[in-house]
């Protein structure tokens, strides 16, 4: 009985928060719209300034940057596998908890 009200709750909550995110999209398209309208010409003309200096800056560091992904790869792929379990576990956890 507890578990079922859990997950009535739950699926209120998440219906109940996916039409506030609806209505606060909603609300700011245009206002979000025109500012983009309006920041687009300043954002490109930024963009076109730093393009050079950021090219060569990318091409400068390619070495660097391919050399320290590699190096780091072993324990990245490490600590993700160590974050996939422990995620795994929590959620099984859960939803163990609900079942009594």
């Amino acid at each position: 009985m507890k578990s079922e009200q859990l997950e009535q709750a739950e699926k209120e909550f998440s219906k109940a928060a996916s039409l506030a995110e609806t209505a606060y999209f909603e609300a700011i398209a245009p206002t979000q719209k025109a500012y983009n309208k309006a920041i687009a010409p300043a954002r490109k003309a930024c963009y076109e300034a730093i393009a050079p200096a950021l090219k060569a800056y990318n091409k400068a560091i390619a070495p660097t940057r391919k050399a320290y992904n590699k190096a780091i790869a072993p324990a990245r792929k490490a600590c993700y596998e160590a974050i996939a379990s422990a995620n795994k576990a929590y959620y099984e956890a859960i939803t163990s908890a609900k079942k009594d």
